[in-house]
């Protein structure tokens, strides 16, 4: 008796879809062919101390996760996206996530991407992981980490205290900058609504009822809070990529990187996803 191999949810999509289905093997294969012939254009670009290896290890992940973006993107896209991350020091998949939007690669920087780029390249020493706030009673104390909020009642997680009949009022964020001081942003549910309402591609997934609402909300209220500091031109520059959809041809208009590099390279261009255009369209 022939023994059956269990199909993957992707192996049953394409079964469905009629399209050939792709074994795990070959797609990591492809994934680490394209990450190998980069090579050269990824270790210039890279902030010091990343390692090229771990990096393409990374991305190689990635692209297994998601092998949409190696089907239905446009290749040059894909490897100016991946260039782009690897500009940028963020692990692809765990601070930024590359998704296929409109046969390219559109680039979201997660809120422990914001955070780490705001240490590297902004005046911040350190961001403390956001809380979810659910009552708006409270007591402070310090020491040598800094200030600390405990609130009343207090629950182990927001899933406990969702369970407890508690409604989320908005997300506090604490930040110690370079000098040693704190600052401290409470960002209420009034500002979460209105990125929500401006993301309705998002907007199920800041509803406290889906499982991915707790990032969502964080990384609303860190991209809120670091609207009131001071910052860099480098940590702009880095942050300017959230959102963007990289194009696959060269442009004039194209960023500088956000740290120096003396490689020479032109990576391409990053087109806004809310304004698409080709090159040469400006005149």
């Amino acid at each position: 008796m022939s023994k059956q191999r269990n199909m993957s949810d992707d192996d049953m999509k394409a079964r469905a879809s009629g399209q050939a289905m792709v074994p795990a093997a070959s797609k990591k294969t492809e994934a680490l062919s394209l990450l190998n012939g980069m090579e050269s254009a990824l270790g210039p670009v890279l902030p010091p101390g990343t390692s090229l290896a771990r990096f393409k290890r990374v991305a190689a992940n990635a692209l297994i996760a998601n092998p949409d973006l190696m089907t239905s993107c446009d290749r040059m896209s894909l490897a100016r996206a991946i260039i782009r991350c690897g500009e940028l020091g963020l692990d692809i998949g765990h601070g930024v996530a590359m998704v296929p939007f409109k046969g390219k690669v559109q680039l979201l920087i997660e809120y422990t991407g914001k955070i780490a780029l705001a240490v590297r390249y902004g005046n911040v020493k350190h961001v403390a992981d956001p809380s979810i706030v659910f009552s708006d009673e409270y007591e402070t104390y310090h020491d040598e980490h800094g200030p600390h909020f405990k609130f009343r009642p207090s629950y182990p997680s927001p899933s406990q205290a969702l369970a407890a009949g508690l409604v989320p009022i908005g997300v506090l964020v604490q930040i110690q900058m370079n000098d040693g001081s704190w600052r401290s942003t409470f960002v209420d549910t009034d500002r979460i609504l209105r990125a929500q309402a401006a993301s309705p591609k998002n907007a199920e997934k800041y509803d406290p009822k889906h499982p991915e609402w707790v990032p969502f909300w964080k990384k609303t209220a860190i991209h809120e809070a670091m609207k009131y500091l001071a910052k860099t031109p480098k940590f702009e520059d880095a942050i300017a990529a959230d959102g963007v959809v990289v194009g696959a041809t060269e442009a004039q208009d194209y960023r500088q990187l956000p740290h120096e590099t003396d490689s020479g390279q032109d990576m391409g261009y990053v087109e806004e996803a809310a304004m698409v255009y080709e090159p040469g369209q400006d005149g």
